[in-house]
């Protein structure tokens, strides 16, 4: 046997052993650990995930980079996408998650038993004759007719968009809806269920199918209101459900199809306030907005500055917003009440009825002009604000480069540009105001809405009810100049604080 004899001065030492030791743990142990810990994770994005990065103020564009690199794990119900569109998603986001998205759990519902074409729409016919009525129904009379008609197409026309962009529980009930084979469309027969058997008890529906056609009877008065139909017309959809493995799957289903009728962005005028309450939404979740950005483009046509960004454009900006948000139905209050005041003067003055009456219909006129300019509209609009391109103009010190200005693109963004000077000083926002009025009036195939707009600041801003608000003394500062006709209204405010 052999043997390596070591000199003692080369024995290692306790402290060498030691530190080789500590080498090898941190080669094959920590070092791992810390390398695993710095690779960029491969899970997908949870709801809470993407909803923390939105809160986040992580940039829109950068949310969208990250679930593309990773994915998500979650359906784009309803629910998820009401819940993403409360933490600041835009449109683009949530289409991109829609094409990322795992497809939904399975229906609790059995399969459809109607072949042919999915539901593309309702068309609504009203029994005018009595033969035609479902048994225990009436007739539409001729005295009911008008606001029938009227309440009626109202009612499809928020059912309509509402069918046409189905998803998720909504494609659920409607897969169970019968419809004509060919085209996909409900035909729904209206006439008048009978009253009640006593006062305390609640209106009546009588609901009838056929393979191709659904019928109902609905109370005379909820003619008068498009929301009650709506509801009624929600009710008989229900109503045609198939039986489930369980009432809490049932109750779930209907839960869900009401949230998403509450939460749907309707074009034009949006749900009543009190038929969004029964359907579990608020009227501020339907309301569409403009995002106002001020792009780094580093040339002359770039806004650097802060007071500019937050006062002429970030505040004017916020008007118009509430304006989109509760400018009809604040409109529309004061149309009642003016319609209220020419009943109650007639006979005693009749100038001063007249008066209220034309402060009415111009108010009616008002309400349609934002309705019309809120119809084409997306949910969300980003608003691009730039200076005007000018000679020798200076970014941050040096000479900009050639200004390169984008174009409007219609329900995409709209692009403003003013001169410097513009911006700046008492006048800014008073210029914002106008290029907006004149932008979304582009939007708006050209139709006039400065008259609606500056009449809607006016009575704000003066209304006592609103004294000292943000919102009335930003909109003074925005200078509108009111309809004659409305100067009743100013009259009647100044006797009501002296």
């Amino acid at each position: 046997m052999h043997a390596t004899m070591v000199p003692p001065d080369q024995s290692p030492s306790a402290g060498q052993v030691c530190r080789s030791a500590l080498a090898v743990l941190l080669f094959f142990v920590v070092l791992p650990v810390l390398w695993a810990q710095t690779q960029p994770s491969t899970k997908p994005y949870s709801k809470a995930d993407v909803i923390t990065l939105l809160k986040g103020d992580v940039p829109i564009r950068r949310v969208e980079a990250l679930v593309r690199q990773r994915g998500i794990d979650f359906p784009m119900t309803p629910e998820n996408e009401s819940d993403l569109r409360q933490a600041g998603a835009t449109d683009s986001l949530l289409a991109v998650l829609a094409e990322l998205a795992p497809s939904p759990p399975p229906s609790s519902l059995p399969a459809s038993p109607y072949a042919g074409k999915p539901v593309s729409g309702i068309n609504p016919i009203l029994t005018t004759d009595a033969s035609f009525a479902i048994p225990g129904t009436s007739a539409i009379g001729s005295s009911l007719i008008g606001p029938a008609t009227e309440n009626v197409n109202k009612a499809a026309g928020w059912l309509n968009p509402l069918i046409h962009n189905a998803r998720g529980a909504w494609a659920d009930l409607l897969s169970w809806q019968p419809r004509n084979p060919d085209n996909g469309v409900i035909g729904i027969h209206f006439s008048v269920s009978p009253p009640p058997p006593s006062p305390t008890a609640p209106p009546q529906l009588v609901l009838s199918k056929s393979p191709t056609s659904l019928s109902m009877g609905i109370p005379a008065e909820h003619y008068q209101d498009a929301g009650a139909i709506f509801g009624d017309v929600l009710e008989l959809f229900i109503w045609n459900l198939p039986p489930q493995q369980s009432r809490a799957a049932h109750d779930k289903l209907v839960q869900q199809v009401k949230k998403a009728a509450g939460e749907f962005s309707y074009p034009g005028e949006t749900l009543p306030p009190e038929l969004l309450a029964k359907l579990g939404a608020s009227a501020v979740s339907q309301a569409k907005s403009l995002d106002a950005d001020t792009p780094d483009t580093h040339t002359n046509a770039a806004i650097y500055d802060g007071d500019i960004q937050g006062h002429a454009i970030g505040s004017t900006v916020k008007c118009f917003n509430f304006l989109f948000s509760n400018g009809v139905p604040y409109l529309t209050k004061l149309q009642n009440a003016a319609a209220q005041k020419a009943k109650e003067t007639s006979a005693a003055n009749a100038e001063t009825a007249r008066q209220w009456q034309g402060a009415a219909t111009t108010l009616g006129e008002d309400i349609r002009a934002i309705n019309g300019l809120l119809e084409p509209l997306p949910r969300q609009l980003k608003v691009e604000f730039y200076y005007k391109a000018a000679e020798q103009s200076t970014t941050h010190g040096k000479a900009g480069r050639p200004s390169r200005i984008p174009d409007s693109e219609s329900g995409v963004r709209m692009v403003i540009a003013l001169p410097r000077d513009a911006y700046s000083g008492q006048g800014g926002q008073v210029a914002v105001k106008d290029a907006l009025i004149q932008e979304l009036s582009r939007q708006a195939s050209g139709s006039p809405i400065r008259r609606a707009v500056d009449d809607f600041f006016s009575l704000y801003a003066e209304d006592p009810a609103n004294k000292g608000s943000y919102y009335a003394v930003t909109m003074q500062q925005l200078h509108p100049q009111p309809d004659e006709s409305l100067g009743i209204f100013s009259r009647q405010w100044s006797q009501q604080t002296r």
